[in-house]
């Protein structure tokens, strides 16, 4: 069985693309942007429906989706900050 080939550098490069995918270079772009803008959008359009019937479906696509949402989030930042916390700390064993 041959052993793994990884790239610490190449890992780290990706998930650095993915930070900045899902958060923006300011923590407040990306995914986290869109998926506020998708929320401020969803209750305009409930506010505009004025309609018991849209509102409910509305509400209840948020209730379905927001915990899968948060989910791809928290798991980016996650996988980014276990990248951030590896890459200092093979910085801090180099000294």
């Amino acid at each position: 069985m041959s052993g793994w080939d990884i790239d610490p550098e190449g890992v780290g490069a990706v998930l650095h693309k993915v930070a900045d995918r899902a958060g923006g270079e300011d923590g407040e772009g990306g995914l986290v942007a869109t998926l506020k803008s998708m929320g401020e959008h969803l209750d305009y359009a409930g506010k505009c429906a004025k309609s018991f019937p849209v509102n409910t479906a509305l509400g209840e696509f948020v209730e379905h989706y927001r915990p899968q949402l948060n989910n791809m989030v928290a798991k980016t930042a996650r996988a980014c900050f276990l990248n951030r916390r590896v890459e200092w700390g093979s910085r801090w064993q180099s000294w």
